[in-house]
């Protein structure tokens, strides 16, 4: 058997120093995430579903989020090629 070796490396910075803000947090329709421009923002259950997806979001403008139901999620955002710590967010009505 024929060992094969790969090596590629890819990278993306992760700021864990330069963090946002999600508000309100726990919330029960919009949120408001802030210090962002021209982002991605991705949101999954706790289960690693993902249940929204929005690019070219900007700190000026909300997101409905009405249509995800009572419970605790993960929201990921990526901005100019900065990747942000993952934050939780709670959904309560």
């Amino acid at each position: 058997m024929d060992n094969i070796t790969y090596n590629q490396t890819a990278s993306i910075a992760l700021d864990a120093t330069n963090t946002i803000s999600i508000f309100p947090n726990p919330s029960a329709d919009f949120i408001t995430i802030s210090d962002c421009t021209d982002a991605e923002i991705t949101i999954y259950t706790i289960n690693g579903k993902m249940v929204f997806n929005q690019k070219n979001y900007n700190s000026t403008s909300s997101i409905n989020l009405s249509q995800l139901t009572t419970g605790v999620y993960t929201v990921n955002v990526k901005s100019n090629n900065t990747v942000f710590s993952p934050q939780k967010l709670i959904i309560n009505r």
